[in-house]
């Protein structure tokens, strides 16, 4: 998986990631970067996977959920009606086929290297 951040004027880390890893970055930018509390469940749940108190989980995000295992993690567009209605599609940078895997060590590498950023 690679990634890399862009320091923005209003302090916060724009994340980028290669194509086949994009639907991570767009989370990151869009759930996440204004919110970074917001990112604690997922890392509790990280190291509960990866010390074998939890066999799966599934976060549900506001535009996308994160269903990871101890070695797999899958991302993708929660379903269109599950959306508010009063979002506008165009500026989300969602699509259908907007989905990525990656294990979840390199998940943890690059949410690590953001909170570090």
């Amino acid at each position: 998986m690679e990634f890399s951040f862009e320091h923005l004027s209003d302090g916060t880390l724009l994340a980028e990631c290669n194509d086949e890893h994009q639907a991570f970055a767009h989370w990151l930018n869009q759930e996440i970067r204004h919110k970074p509390a917001a990112l604690l469940p997922v890392m509790q749940a990280i190291a509960a996977l990866k010390s074998g108190q939890k066999k799966h989980y599934l976060h549900e995000g506001h535009y996308y959920q994160i269903d990871m295992t101890r070695d797999d993690v899958i991302i993708k567009p929660r379903e269109w009606d599950d959306l508010p209605d009063d979002e506008d599609m165009h500026n989300l940078h969602l699509d259908e086929d907007n989905e990525a895997a990656c294990g979840l060590e390199d998940f943890e590498a690059f949410l690590n290297s953001w909170s570090e950023g």
